[in-house]
């Protein structure tokens, strides 16, 4: 029997700083293998973590192929902090560290707080449709409001779920509600609603689940058959190739702008090399001077340019960049030369004239606007009560109207069966309509079982996004 040391690799790459928003969906997962097998703990801040059973907001499992999980529902602030997991068997032990941290927009839940006063049932944070692998694990959440606070049902494919086995419902407080499969199969693919009803009314939301079976899941690697016809890259399976690895910036990244609390980096492109190259995104790396450790700033950034935030003023940092593609990651570029982000500057008092001298310089106005107008930041979210089935006759009018709220405005976009719709061309029988970044209305002449399908609108801005999904089907006239 082979005896070795136990160690921890990642299933993706997991970067030593992750970032998530108030009220989303964490999900931490660690491959952890070693002979004998390894028992592995969850830790937060050097105390174990333990699952919190249905009605909490943490879910820790182990998947049937070893892989193990941690799922925070509704992340809040109080689950900011330095998070790992720890491997151990007879002959040693492995671990495996990452810190998260929470950014605090303010949340749109907090329009919700009538005074006491009931009102029925609404979907703040709708379903999203998800496609998994087989055997990976889904979660479906959404932000529940109302007064008495709702109960949530869960159904799939019409059919009411009972949690047990590889399926968990979590109702974690705060009116976050949570769906998920251990271990997802193709059974478990179809339509899946949430109901939420009070003494005041209902609501739902749904979401459809498409799972697909890779083709190796097939094959059976046992040597009963010749499995060298699939070893290519057809399949998954590449050589390891240096040569097409990305380069890094010739240069290191320069300041391009600063506005009171945050600065703008940029810098030059990767050199891409002929014939063709992948698609190349780009990780920053920050390090406060003097001369402290890098660390990961952001990852998977498509273009030249990132906004740096939560800077500490009169402090000095550093910052370089490394390309990535499907290949691999390149070395770090030159540094930047050290920056510091300083104090805006404050009005003066003139002693000849006995007043204040306005504060005009346009950096500083800039930058107060904008400390200002992020207390007043929100992630989008549809109004509650839309409802989600629709029936248009042939050959009538379709017309879908939708409230939205978030600071700054969000970008509105419409799908149909997944496909951007399309509104330019001027034989579209589709037309979008938004006013005011807080209404949207779709409008469909001249309906047709062409036009039959799930609706999709998206709502996103720099604090989140948000989804809501409508049905139409074809109703039918009566003579």
């Amino acid at each position: 029997m082979d005896n070795r040391e136990p160690f921890s690799e990642t299933c993706f790459q997991i970067y030593s700083l992750m970032k998530s928003k108030k009220g989303n969906v964490i999900e931490m997962i660690v491959c952890a293998t070693g002979i004998p097998t390894p028992t592995v703990k969850w830790y937060k801040d050097g105390q174990e973590i333990i699952g919190d059973g249905p009605d909490g907001k943490r879910v820790i499992f182990t998947d049937e192929r070893g892989i193990h999980h941690l799922v925070i529902v509704n992340a809040s602030p109080d689950d900011e902090g330095d998070y790992s997991l720890e491997a151990t068997n007879k002959l040693g032990s492995a671990k495996t560290e990452g810190s998260l941290n929470i950014i605090r927009p303010r949340h749109a839940a907090d329009k919700d707080d009538r005074g006491g006063m009931p009102f029925p049932p609404g979907f703040v944070r709708q379903l999203k449709n998800k496609h998994v692998f087989n055997h990976m694990p889904t979660i479906f959440d959404c932000l529940v409001v109302g007064y008495p606070a709702p109960e949530v049902e869960w159904f799939h494919n019409g059919k009411k779920i009972i949690p047990g086995g590889r399926i968990k419902i979590q109702s974690c407080g705060g009116g976050s509600h949570a769906l998920i499969i251990l271990d997802t199969t193709l059974e478990d693919a179809g339509e899946y609603v949430a109901i939420a009803k009070n003494s005041h009314g209902s609501a739902s939301s749904s979401a459809v689940l498409d799972v697909t079976v890779p083709f190796l899941d097939n094959i059976k690697f046992n040597g009963e058959i010749d499995v060298t016809p699939y070893l290519t890259e057809e399949y998954g399976f590449k050589k390891l190739n240096t040569a097409s690895l990305p380069t890094p910036p010739d240069r290191g990244p320069f300041i391009k702008e600063v506005t009171g609390h945050y600065l703008t980096l940029s810098w030059i492109p990767t050199k891409r090399a002929p014939p063709r190259y992948p698609q190349v995104t780009y990780v920053i790396e920050i390090r406060e001077l003097p001369e402290k450790e890098w660390t990961l700033l952001d990852y998977n950034i498509p273009e030249p340019v990132c906004k740096v935030r939560n800077l500490e003023l009169g402090k000095s940092y550093q910052f370089r960049v490394r390309a990535e593609n499907i290949y691999g990651i390149s070395d770090p570029s030159p540094a930047s030369p050290p920056s510091r982000l300083m104090a805006p500057p404050q009005p003066v008092f003139d002693r000849r004239t006995n007043k204040v001298i306005p504060l005009l310089d346009p950096y500083a106005e800039k930058a107060l606007d904008l400390r200002y107008s992020e207390q007043y930041a929100c992630a989008p979210w549809f109004a509650p009560g839309v409802v989600e089935k629709r029936y248009c006759a042939e050959n009538d009018t379709l017309t879908i109207i939708l409230n939205v709220s978030g600071f700054p405005d969000p970008d509105i976009k419409w799908k149909f069966r997944g496909w951007d719709i399309d509104t330019s061309s001027p034989t579209s029988k589709c037309k979008v309509y938004t006013y005011g970044g807080t209404e949207t209305t779709l409008a469909i002449t001249g309906f047709s079982k062409e036009n039959v399908g799930q609706y999709q609108c998206f709502a996103k801005n720099e604090y989140g996004d948000a989804q809501q999904n409508i049905l139409v089907d074809l109703a039918s006239k009566n003579f």
